[in-house]
């Protein structure tokens, strides 16, 4: 008995070991992509919002989190399309010193399809860019077992997050149609993510019923108002993936 319990413990003791070795990806090997493009294709009207909030996307994201990657890489105005998205993400991958690759993605959205510098690319279109025709089965393996993180502040971006899971990411968060809680949604996030703390509890105060409420009534009625297609928000953000991921986490295979 006592030689069973001694091996059992053992065991134990092996398989933590083994979980906390998995567990610890260092500041020193992992890298953020930042893509944001907002203002091109936007109303006259609007550029000026939409430039202010490209500008605190990067500032807020640096000024956050810039200290805890190896790297962050910016991809704004005309270098936001994904075909730099995809070149940016492989070089990274291909990167020996490189573990995890995670990415804010901020631009327009519409149901299975994203607004980059160059114009609307279904979701099909987005794939290919990153995974192209010719990349081989090894290379797209590094790939996928690199990319972790994908926070999706484009609207709709629940219709986007499969594909971005079945490219490799481990957590993809999606608004299920216009996202328009951003402004108090962001920081929250990312100092939840820059403290340790599992990336879907980032979104604990406001991806409730009363925070959703508060952000996406006013506008949604506006639209009802103005029978436009604001009366189609709704920030609520929808998971894919695994939910215990964590900065420091390994990516899964």
């Amino acid at each position: 008995m006592k030689k069973m319990m001694i091996g059992l413990l053992a065991c134990f003791a092996a398989l933590y070991s083994v979980e906390e070795a998995q567990a610890a990806v260092p500041k020193a090997r992992r890298v953020l992509v930042v893509v944001s493009e907002l203002d091109s294709r936007s109303a006259p009207e609007m550029r000026g919002l939409y430039q202010a909030l490209e500008g605190l996307t990067q500032a807020t994201s640096q000024g956050i989190l810039g200290s805890e990657y190896a790297a962050v890489h910016y991809l704004k105005n005309n270098r936001a399309t994904p075909v730099a998205m995809g070149n940016l993400l492989r070089a990274l991958a291909r990167n020996a010193n490189v573990t995890a690759i995670d990415t804010i993605l901020s631009v327009h959205g519409s149901p299975g399809v994203l607004h980059f510098a160059d114009g609307a690319h279904n979701m099909a279109a987005v794939e290919r860019a990153i995974v192209p025709a010719g990349m081989s089965s090894s290379e797209r393996a590094t790939l996928k077992r690199k990319l972790r993180m994908m926070y999706n502040l484009s609207c709709y971006g629940r219709s986007h997050s499969r594909t971005f899971f079945d490219l490799g990411y481990d957590i993809v968060a999606g608004s299920n149609r216009i996202n328009a809680n951003s402004e108090v949604e962001f920081v929250p996030v990312l100092t939840n993510w820059r403290i340790g703390g599992k990336f879907v509890d980032g979104f604990a105060a406001t991806n409730n019923a009363a925070a959703l409420a508060i952000a996406d009534g006013p506008i949604r009625l506006a639209g009802q108002i103005g029978r436009n297609s604001l009366a189609d928000t709704d920030s609520k953000k929808f998971f894919t993936g695994f939910s215990l991921v964590k900065i420091d986490s390994d990516p899964r295979p």
